[in-house]
């Protein structure tokens, strides 16, 4: 295999992209075979212990000239980004080398419009100069993928690796061939032996995430809270369960232990309320493992909870949550609750004692089919292998 640079990578601090990177070092790990790190937030992979699997390199430039306030300038009033691209990443488009293996690791970009831009950019310039590119652990939008644009992008790319089928099936309905079907990575991640006080792990956990930015796609984002809060309330009151409380995205804009606190300070009267801290995603899959169930809404935490053999009810609301749901229990319905089509205050509840009722059954499921996921591996790496 030709040595690896993993770009589009936003930073650890965003604790599923760290564990992209993470399991895909572990996946990809051999005596011959040199991983690089592209990183926009070098200095968030430092902290939380990256540079122990590979090397980091920052992807853009510290320097901001006259050039680049121009090129600013552009983007606003002409909505042309590729001016400030060019001179931002400069640096790592200059070290593009025709003998490594370029993989854009950020998993859902082609699920935001507002990211695509920068995606198509480094597909094309990094094609210019002879390298290889690989999307990786990808999940699109379907919709999407018919734009001219984004087609001849993907078309562009040597290999799209689709997370879920629902991409799969959608890139291969619009003629692209360059595709395969592999679970994400992170189902690989490795997780720490961490311990809960013993008061409450004798009791059974209830794992619980929110983030901020299911409150932002919800219709009402007051029902979304209410819905949680009317959870815990019924855990709390109908269940000797505790709650842990557990983030996984710390920045700025969409910091999972602000409203993580919120939630918190409602319950400070009881003593069945855990609050885990910051940590690597090692140590936070270590929390998520010993929860009895998981009700979670970003995407790695309930990958780190189905690779536990957990049952796990996703608050979601994109492809990829409804995709891996989908290729776990043969359909997303009761799995994943949309939370955009909210419309009771009383909706997580219900689907939390579905996920009681039907534990044995999930459980059984859910092992039954990760099992399968070696042999997925295993392929990919041939396909790799072989560009």
């Amino acid at each position: 295999m030709k040595n690896i640079v993993l770009f589009e990578h936003a930073g650890s601090s965003n604790h599923g992209c760290e564990a992209i990177i993470r399991s895909t070092a572990r996946l990809l790990d051999s005596k011959n075979v040199k991983i690089t790190l592209a990183s926009f937030n070098p200095q968030e992979d430092f902290k939380y212990g990256i540079d122990k699997v590979c090397k980091i390199i920052p992807c853009a430039d510290d320097k901001k000239n006259l050039r680049y306030y121009v090129s600013r300038l552009i983007i606003k009033f002409a909505n042309n980004y590729t001016p400030y691209f060019r001179l931002s990443f400069k640096r790592f488009l200059n070290s593009v080398n025709q003998n490594n293996l370029y993989l854009s690791t950020g998993g859902d970009n082609y699920c935001y419009e507002t990211k695509i831009k920068g995606c198509m950019f480094f597909n094309s310039e990094i094609k210019k100069r002879k390298g290889k590119t690989v999307l990786w652990c990808a999940s699109i939008e379907p919709n999407l993928i018919s734009k001219d644009k984004i087609r001849k992008d993907l078309c562009n790319y040597d290999l799209i690796v689709a997370r879920e089928t629902i991409t799969y099936n959608a890139l291969e309905e619009n003629g692209i061939k360059n595709i395969i079907l592999c679970p994400d990575p992170a189902f690989l991640l490795e997780k720490k032996d961490v311990s809960y006080p013993k008061n409450i792990e004798s009791r059974g956990i209830v794992g619980i995430n929110i983030s901020p930015l299911i409150l932002d796609v919800s219709e009402n984002s007051k029902l979304a809270f209410e819905n949680y809060k009317n959870l815990i309330t019924h855990i709390l009151s109908n269940t000797n369960y505790v709650i842990s409380l557990i983030p996984h995205v710390m920045w700025d804009g969409g910091n999972d232990r602000e409203i993580i606190d919120k939630l918190y300070r409602e319950y400070s009267y009881s003593d069945r309320i855990y609050k885990v801290g910051d940590n690597d995603c090692m140590v936070l899959k270590g929390y998520i493992s010993k929860c009895k169930y998981f009700i979670g809404a970003r995407t790695h935490t309930t990958i780190a909870a189905y690779s536990c053999n957990i049952p796990t009810l996703v608050v979601g609301y994109s492809v990829k949550a409804k995709g891996i749901a989908k290729d776990l229990f043969g359909t997303y319905e009761k799995y994943v609750l949309p939370v955009q089509n909210l419309k009771r205050d009383d909706e997580l509840i219900a689907s939390f004692k579905w996920l009681v009722e039907n534990e044995i059954k999930i459980k059984h499921k859910l092992s039954e089919r990760i099992s399968t996921y070696p042999d997925k591996y295993k392929d990919v790496i041939t396909k790799l292998n072989n560009l």
